[in-house]
């Protein structure tokens, strides 16, 4: 009987996300933040293929200097983009943030070029943002943790 119960278990389980998929205690656990998990073929998050963020969209508020890297179909060094983060919910005293960034060269899984966009303006504990790209919602979703 024991058995057949770890079995059940182990196949229970078994769509479970990967260890770093999702953090155990998120921004998603406790304000209801459903961040982008949608990948492309090379592993860009990404909602419709034209703009994603290399690497999570989840960040925890103590990693405030780190870099989140946006990539946009079609950009060329020089290129600048408007990004507005637009809060979901209320985990942050901002409702929005807004700042300009340069196309600067970085490899990624979509070419050369990346928007190096930075957590600290918007690294409020538990809080979610809407990511727009001069003006246009990307769809992707962005949380931070504690």
């Amino acid at each position: 009987m024991r058995l057949l119960v770890l079995g059940i278990l182990v196949i229970a389980c078994s769509g479970v996300a990967e260890a770093g998929d999702r953090p155990t205690t998120s921004a998603g656990a406790s304000s209801g933040c459903h961040w982008t998990r949608t990948t492309d073929a090379s592993g860009v998050m990404t909602t419709d293929g034209l703009v994603g963020i290399v690497g999570p969209t989840y960040a925890s508020s103590s990693a405030v200097n780190d870099l989140l890297l946006m990539v946009r179909r079609g950009v060329v060094l020089g290129d600048r983009v408007t990004v507005r983060f637009q809060q979901l919910g209320a985990g942050a005293p901002a409702t929005w943030v807004e700042y300009s960034v340069a196309a600067s060269e970085r490899k990624t899984p979509w070419g050369d070029l990346a928007f190096p966009l930075g957590v600290k303006p918007i690294g409020f504990p538990n809080s979610c943002w809407r990511v727009l790209v001069d003006g246009s919602d990307s769809g992707i979703i962005l949380a931070i943790g504690p």
